[in-house]
């Protein structure tokens, strides 16, 4: 849950289990939310760019 305070995203997988016996199995979550609780998530993003003109 700490995950959804600085992040949009969150996906993790879980055994499945009967009380305390596993029984075979995952679950997986992915939650995704507009913004997180405490701020937004912030990505730095730097590409290259290759322009071709005539010359």
């Amino acid at each position: 849950m700490q995950t959804l305070e600085t992040q949009c995203t969150l996906h993790d997988s879980f055994p499945l289990m009967d009380g305390r016996k596993p029984v075979g199995g995952k679950l997986e979550v992915k939650l995704r939310i507009r913004n997180p609780i405490l701020g937004r998530q912030v990505e730095k993003v730097t590409e290259k760019w290759l322009i071709i003109d005539k010359l």
